[in-house]
């Protein structure tokens, strides 16, 4: 996995100072995220997005992995709001077996929520 370190501190950076970021964002705020000719695939023939160079993908793949990020499911009016929306249907409830044709999920990105002890 080619994890770019200077675009995960970007990455990191945005949703911090933003507080959540969709992938039309970093699209648009994060240098070398695209173009690409690849896609962040989820479970079921999902897309979370496509268009995103190796080093992207990989970049987001380790910040999920590692807790540093979290997904959450958005509207598709927050990726018009951000100016980049993926033309695919969208993923409401992935059947058992997932989608024969592939399917857009609109993904919020995250700081994880901090829970303390008390």
């Amino acid at each position: 996995m080619a994890v770019d370190q200077a675009m995960r501190s970007e990455i990191l950076e945005l949703v911090r100072r933003e507080s959540d970021a969709t992938f039309a964002a970093l699209q648009d705020r994060i240098n070398g995220f695209v173009p690409g000719e690849n896609a962040l695939m989820l479970e079921g023939n999902v897309c979370a997005w496509r268009g995103m160079t190796v080093d992207a993908v990989d970049t987001v793949i380790d910040l999920l992995q590692s807790k540093d990020l979290e997904m959450h499911s958005t509207s598709t009016l927050v990726y018009m709001a951000d100016g980049a929306y993926l033309d695919l249907p969208i993923a409401k409830r992935p059947p058992a077996g997932g989608y024969k044709e592939r399917h857009w999920a609109p993904i919020l990105l995250t700081l994880p929520k901090r829970t303390s002890k008390t």
